[in-house]
């Protein structure tokens, strides 16, 4: 499920090693009091309606609770819907919103040589992750704050003056794969540094992978295409195959 503490790390980026773009929270539960304990739970206080029926408390200000979503082919795409209305004012924050983290713990085997090892300091180390991928290259295992660091370093590169062939700068959702549950989510941003760019900005696509726990869809995996973006824009045979088998263009 989609952890409430996710919020809380949301403050803060860099852009750091955005090639290497590799990226959900299980939320704290509390322990049942202790049976026959002598004292009772305390109770939040209701308060009684014109009829004497009890009127059920109001959640505290400032606690969105999340619209249930419905978990079949027309949920996932009015969930779109609402996503790429979400990213229309030129952000990607809504990507945080939804990710979804898994629990790992370390290994000693994660620090031996290799591409795509998870993000580890120590064996024994339980870090809250997410899978991220590079379009044509390895991925891994990221510990949250990581990824939620790169999105939002990404976000201040967002250039939604510039347009080209494939629309204007501004996140949308591009295209979709209803059967697995798949999103390209494109940008126009300022050229990064690792590349050289014509005119100072460049093309790029973040396909996402989704999934429906708990009556809400859920961020799993995020594949960055920072190279190569138009092969989700105008889908090649390689980016079908692997990612997007099932590609339709999302209007």
């Amino acid at each position: 499920m989609l952890s409430q503490r996710w919020r809380r790390l949301a403050a803060g980026g860099s852009l750091g090693a955005l090639l290497a773009f590799a990226m959900v929270f299980a939320a704290a539960c509390g322990d049942d009091d202790d049976e026959g304990a002598s004292t009772a739970t305390p109770t939040a206080p209701v308060t009684e309606t014109a009829t004497g029926s009890p009127e059920t408390p109001s959640p505290a200000p400032g606690t969105p609770t999340p619209t249930p979503e419905a978990g079949n082919r027309d949920g996932f795409i009015a969930m779109l819907r609402t996503f790429d209305q979400e990213m229309s004012g030129g952000a990607i924050d809504p990507i945080i919103a939804r990710l979804r983290t898994d629990e790992y713990t370390c290994k000693a085997s994660d620090f031996e040589p290799g591409l795509g090892q998870p993000e580890c300091k120590t064996a024994g180390e339980v870090i809250e992750a997410v899978q991220v991928g590079n379009w044509r290259s390895e991925g891994g295992l990221r510990k949250v704050e990581t990824v939620v660091a790169q999105i939002q370093a990404l976000q201040k590169e967002i250039d939604t003056a510039k347009s080209d062939q494939w629309g204007d700068g501004f996140p949308t959702v591009y295209a979709f794969d209803a059967v697995e549950h798949k999103a390209a989510v494109t940008m126009i941003t300022k050229c990064l540094p690792q590349f050289q760019c014509p005119d100072g900005t460049m093309r790029v696509a973040l396909v996402l992978t989704f999934d429906f726990k708990e009556g809400r869809w859920g961020v799993t995996n995020l594949l960055n295409a920072y190279v190569l973006a138009e092969e989700f824009l105008e889908p090649s045979a390689e980016a079908k195959q692997i990612q997007m088998p099932n590609w339709e263009r999302f209007e």
